[in-house]
């Protein structure tokens, strides 16, 4: 099984301090982290090669904050899972043209913004 720590809004930080170390020195290969930890305790989480957003954040600033901290920003791959009830969440992060696109498209469709 993969190796993971984690981050949410109840983690004391003596937990946060050193789960951030861990992911950020290779040793946890994966950090969860819950969006209501990043709106909440707002703290730059870096290190990442790849995110993956669960679904949209509510807000642009979230997913900008959560891309700020990927290690090398030029070959970070990042992926937002989404169904059509995150609409206005998308809209918020990509634009009303892209998502009316986005929401229009078939199952399972690939988008890439660079």
């Amino acid at each position: 099984g993969t190796q993971f720590c984690s981050a949410y809004e109840y983690s004391s930080n003596r937990d946060l301090t050193k789960a951030r170390e861990r992911f950020r020195d290779g040793q946890k290969r994966l950090l969860l982290v819950t969006e209501r930890f990043m709106w909440y305790r707002r703290y730059l989480m870096k290190g990442a090669d790849y995110v993956l957003f669960y679904g949209p954040p509510e807000t642009p600033e979230i997913y900008e904050e959560i891309l700020c901290g990927v290690r090398v920003p030029s070959q970070c791959n990042s992926m937002c899972l989404f169904t059509r009830q995150d609409g206005f969440a998308l809209e918020r992060i990509v634009g009303q043209e892209r998502v009316r696109r986005m929401l229009a498209s078939s199952p399972n469709q690939v988008f890439v913004f660079r």
